[in-house]
């Protein structure tokens, strides 16, 4: 493998190798050396001005020269200003997944503070560019160790994996079981409840219908913001999913869908109830057609989707943009800027962390929080300790079973 980077900086929430974080695994083998920070953890001992420090720490002791980061999207605090900091230092790339639904409230902002964004989202790719940041697009890859095909009878008509309390999916589910359709569904709020990651390829070689839904959860916040956001569509991952263990996908529709797949050859896609139910028949009745169109999404799946074939790809056209001397990045000032929504909801961060250090006796921490709670203002400060004391009740609500 090509060396690309010299040493990196991986900066996550927390690590599971076995999840999303696969660029924290696959970059070692791009790189001189890897080093990696899990920011919940870090904030939780330190504080999130000892976690800066401790970045800062790493970035001189470790002579890092890239600094990779994926943050939670509802994760704010840390401030904007130390990542424009870091940049005089090391190049800073953030890798926001959820772009289709966070842009607007999280990826911009925090984007702009960077010299280069990974994103999954493909029209994010042109929004980043408006606001002057270079972008590579990167569909999250997958490995061949828990998607692949498995020889199974295919004896599931149609399954859906994923949490079925979202959006409008069990209205969904229950209106093909009403028209009399065998219909399996797994995870949260299903039938059958959770399915292994070692088993999501065995149930989807089963099936012959793998349903994917493309509506997006949408949180309270955002509502507040942006009602239009209800109408966006995101492309999941199931799609690629099903196709890796060789089995029929059949969507609902998002625009980016048809540069993921072809419609009619790779996927086909419903967008109401009464579509969903007609190509649910047809499929279920056509079965050397259905059965040639999960070969084709399979041969293009294995070509472009798994990990030893999209994730170098996408480092190489990183490599690229921060080049010195590649004309990605237009020239800006070198101050940050935010609105109102994104200054209480780092107000609200800030607060939880306070509450979260006092309940565990870290007074030093918590104290040397109380200065950042005035910094935009009293209305800003109003604003944010609402959402604040909102988000520590429903975390303390969730610990306890609801």
């Amino acid at each position: 493998m090509p060396r690309l980077f010299g040493n990196v900086l991986i900066v996550v929430p927390l690590h599971n190798p076995d999840l999303h974080w696969s660029h924290v695994d696959g970059l070692k083998d791009f790189c001189a050396e890897t080093f990696l920070l899990e920011y919940f953890t870090s904030i939780k001992e330190r504080g999130i001005r000892g976690t800066q420090a401790r970045i800062e720490e790493m970035i001189g002791e470790k002579r890092i020269e890239v600094v990779i980061l994926t943050l939670f999207a509802d994760s704010f605090q840390f401030p904007l200003e130390f990542f424009a900091r870091l940049r005089r230092k090391v190049k800073v790339v953030f890798m926001n997944m959820d772009d289709e639904n966070y842009f607007d409230v999280h990826g911009k902002f925090y984007g702009q503070t960077a010299d280069a964004v990974i994103t999954s989202d493909r029209f994010a790719v042109a929004a980043y560019a408006r606001i002057g940041v270079p972008a590579v697009l990167y569909l999250a890859q997958y490995s061949r160790k828990i998607y692949h095909p498995v020889e199974v009878p295919r004896d599931i008509d149609v399954s859906f994996i994923g949490d079925c309390a979202k959006c409008d999916r069990a209205e969904f589910l229950r209106f093909l079981a009403d028209n009399g359709i065998a219909v399996e569904s797994f995870g949260y709020g299903s039938r059958n409840g959770y399915v292994e990651y070692a088993d999501i390829s065995r149930v989807m070689s089963r099936t012959k219908v793998n349903l994917n839904f493309t509506k997006m959860v949408t949180p309270e916040f955002l509502r507040e913001d942006d009602p239009l956001h209800v109408r966006v569509r995101q492309n999941k991952g199931h799609a690629i999913e099903a196709a890796l263990a060789r089995s029929f996908c059949l969507s609902e529709y998002a625009p980016s869908l048809p540069f993921i797949f072809e419609i009619g050859k790779e996927i086909d896609w419903f967008d109401d109830r009464r579509s969903l139910l007609e190509r649910v028949r047809y499929y279920l009745s056509h079965d050397s057609e259905r059965e040639a169109m999960a070969a084709n999404a399979y041969a293009r799946a294995r070509e472009e989707y798994l990990q030893e074939a999209g994730f170098p790809r996408m480092l190489g056209e990183l490599h690229e943009m921060l080049q010195g001397d590649a004309p990605h990045r237009i020239s800006q000032p070198p101050t940050v800027l935010k609105n109102a929504r994104f200054k209480a909801r780092q107000t609200s961060a800030w607060f939880v962390c306070w509450l979260a250090a006092l309940r565990r006796g870290q007074w030093r921490i918590a104290m040397g929080l109380l200065p950042d709670f005035l910094r935009y203002g009293p209305w800003i400060l109003l604003c944010g300790l609402s959402g604040g004391a909102r988000r520590a009740f429903d975390l303390y609500r969730a610990k306890r079973g609801g």
